[in-house]
């Protein structure tokens, strides 16, 4: 970092900066290989945060079906709650509802699939 070069010492400073989130193995010695790294290094920070980004995308969207299928849980035990059914008439609905509530999603994904294919 400190050279009576300037530049050599700018370029330095950038490149360990980007190399911080590019988690590189190999240091460059030579301002040439310090040019070349940095670029990329600026491609696979980009690539990392694309990476995540679709990570988080993908994780975002099975969160929303969980919390879908559990408001829909609440409602029918809300519903068996005002109706006061027994014990044993719960589970039978609960076990029900959760073998028709998949089949069910999974049949409307597949409609909407097909509605939306490239024809």
């Amino acid at each position: 970092m400190y050279f009576t070069n300037h530049s050599r010492s700018y370029w330095t400073c950038f490149y360990i900066g980007f190399y911080l989130f590019g988690v590189g193995e190999v240091c460059p010695r030579t301002e040439t290989e310090i040019l070349v790294a940095i670029p990329i290094l600026i491609l696979s920070s980009i690539m990392n945060g694309l990476i995540i980004g679709n990570m988080a995308l993908y994780i975002s969207e099975l969160n929303k079906k969980g919390a879908e299928f559990q408001r829909k849980m609440d409602t029918v035990n809300t519903a068996m709650n005002n109706l006061n059914l027994s014990v044993d008439l719960r589970r039978e609905v609960n076990e029900f509802f959760i073998t028709t509530n998949s089949t069910s999603t999974l049949q409307n994904e597949l409609d909407d699939f097909m509605t939306k294919r490239i024809s």
